[in-house]
This record gives C-alpha cells, structure tokens and sequence, in this order.
C-alpha cells in the first residue's frame, strides 16, 4: 500500500476533503516547485510521531550540551544566558539556530581541549534536529497550498500566501506536542491558516489595518452575502446590523476603513479611462498659453518679413528671438561696427514702422514689454 493510500485510510474526514479538494496548478505558482510539493510522500501517524520524538529528545540533548559547557565557554556560547537553555523542549529553535552558530564561530581551534568534543556533539545533535524536522515540513508543503487555494487572496499573490504559509507550518514544528494525541495536520493546519490570515491582514491595505477591524468587516460582509441570498436584495444597514450586533455606525465605519485603495491609473467601469486623466498636468505647457506662443510667433515672423536683414538682426538681437541671449545697444552697436546712438535710433525706427502696421500692433506691444 503506498504512503499516500495509508494515509487516506486513517485520515480524518477534515484532511481527506481537503486531499479530495486539489484544484489544478495555478498559473502564478511556479509548476516546479508545484511538482516537488506534490511529490513528497505523506508521513503515516507513526512515523510522524517518531519524528516528533526525535525532534523533541534531539532539542531536549542539545540544550543539556549547552548547559554543561565549561564555565569560561559558556559567555561566548549564551548571550542571552542560561534561561533558554533550560526550557529543553521548548527552547525556541531560532535561539538554538543562533546558539550552534556561536559556537560554530568560537569553539573551533580554542585552547580548551572540551571545546572540541562539545562542537562535534553539537554537530551530530544539529544534524539530528534537521533530519527529524524536514520531513515533517516537507511531507505537509501540500497542506499550505490547500490552504491558500481556499482563501481569497483579496490581491496578495498566492506565492506570497504560499510563503508565509510555509512560516506558519515551520512554527507549528517546533510546537507540536505527540504525547497529546493529535495529528500533526490537524495542529499544523491552525498555524498555516493563522499565518496566511495575517498576510491577508497585513498585505493588501495600503494603510495597515488592524486585524480585528478586518476580522468585523470579513463579518460584516460574510452576513451582507447571506442575507443577499435570503431576501434576493440587498440588505439594508439595518438588517446587517440585526444580524451581526454590530451597530449602523459602526457598519458605515468599517465600509470606509476597508475601502481598498484604488490606483488612479486604473480603468473605470466604461473603459474610458482613470481618475488620472481628470487631474491636470502641471508639468506640462497650458494648451492656451502654447496657442498663444504660437499665434504670437507667427506675427513676429510676419513682422521681421517687412524689414531690411540690418533691422532684422538688430531686432532678434535685442529682444533675444529664436532663445538667444538678448544684448544691449552697445553690444549690438560692436558687431555691427555702429554707435551706441545709432543703434538706439534704427531700433526706434523699426518700431515706429511695426507700430504703424495694424496687423502687427500686438507684436510691437509684446517687443516693447519684454524691453
């Protein structure tokens, strides 16, 4: 009989629905890692348990190591002192990660001949934790993603899910109990699905929401569909508010705090664009002041058209035409080899005769603005 057969005939009716319950690989969860999930066997209730055993006596003999350390070892070894050491089983297996790295950090090559012997047991004793605790991680991947697949990820990719899952089920290892009596499934899957809920909590908001606020509004909304279905309409804030003992303003408050935050380059309903496209755009050019800009150069090149090439350099020399730098009469009177007085007196002339031109009194009145 293979393992998985083995399984389903002494499992219960919770973890057989849920073996019953696979739905095809998603497209956002890698196929790989989908096949090796689904590939590792199930555990049997007594191997399970003899990994749990192992797990337990390898955690309880590697805290009595640590405690027996010589004495000039131990502040190298205990940071945070002996406390943790002494819990045995219950020593938190991320506080024994960190111990064994102490010691994989001072005891090799220290004077103290014991240092030796008590890093190869810490070794065999670490080795012995691993191989009691990966099949029990491995052997449940499955379970994390049955679990994911029956939540709504309300946006949280599901590889996200999947990880904190993953988290959730490395704790229940380390805090599950065989003597109890229960499966380890049956413990791991509260922690799975306590870990995923917190994602789901904390992920999705822009603004974080407490969990107990999501948790009223999940109930809120949860007895708005079932009410949905029984009086085929939608409920009214009262009715919602009988069934769930929550008050009205209450309900209105927890509508406009879980309000999802919605991008402003998102699509409406009618496809006809975002709130974006209602917001103006101040870092581009007024579409009335670039109609303006262009009206008023035409009328400039209109203007330079009726002078001498002399006037028309003098002009886009002193009012800066085309972006360049505007210059004074002085400058203006070197290039040209004239006076200071005679330029002054061609500049005077070639207004006087833009003036006179009623099509071009704008431009003589913008020339004259700019001076």
């Amino acid at each position: 009989m293979e393992a998985n057969d083995r399984f389903e005939s002494t499992a219960s009716d919770g973890e057989k629905s849920l073996l019953r319950k696979a739905t095809p690989v998603e497209e956002e969860v890698s196929p790989d890692y989908m096949q090796k999930v689904f590939s590792m066997p199930l555990l049997e209730r007594e191997v399970e348990r003899g990994y749990a055993d192992q797990l337990k006596e390898a955690r309880q003999d590697f805290a009595a190591l640590v405690i027996t350390l010589p004495q000039e070892l131990r502040p190298m070894i205990l940071t945070e002192g002996a406390a943790g050491p002494r819990t045995g089983a219950k020593w938190p297996l991320q506080e024994l990660e960190a111990c064994y790295g102490r010691m994989l950090k001072h005891l090799p090559g220290h004077e103290d001949p014991r240092a030796a012997g008590a890093l190869r047991e810490a070794k065999r004793l670490k080795r012995r934790i691993e191989s009691a605790r990966e099949p029990l991680i491995l052997s449940h991947l499955r379970f994390v993603v049955h679990v994911v697949k029956s939540v709504n990820g309300y946006g949280v990719p599901r590889t996200d899910l999947i990880q904190e899952g993953t988290i959730g089920l490395i704790a229940a290892v380390e805090r599950f109990e065989p003597e109890r009596g229960n499966r380890f499934f049956t413990f791991a899957y509260y922690w799975i699905r306590k870990a995923v809920s917190a994602a789901l909590s904390d992920k999705p908001s822009v603004i974080r929401i407490p969990v107990h606020v999501r948790r009223r509004f999940r109930a809120v909304t949860r007895a708005a569909r079932e009410l949905s279905g029984t009086l085929g309409r939608k409920p009214t804030p009262q009715e919602i508010s009988r069934k769930t003992k929550i008050s009205v303003e209450q309900i209105a408050e927890l509508m406009n705090i879980a309000r999802d935050a919605r991008s402003i380059e998102a699509p409406n309903d009618d496809d006809t664009g975002g709130i974006l496209r209602y917001v103006p755009d101040t870092s581009s050019a007024d579409p009335l002041e670039q109609a303006l800009d262009h009206e008023l150069k035409q009328r400039i090149r209109a203007a330079l058209d009726l002078l001498t090439p002399q006037e028309e350099l003098i002009i886009r020399l002193r009012f800066g035409l085309d972006g360049k730098e505007r210059h004074t009469l002085k400058q203006i009177g070197g290039i040209l080899a004239l006076s200071r007085e005679r330029v002054r007196q061609i500049e005077r002339n070639i207004l006087e005769k833009l003036q006179v031109t009623k099509e071009l009194q704008g431009v003589f009145h913008c020339l004259t603005e700019r001076d």
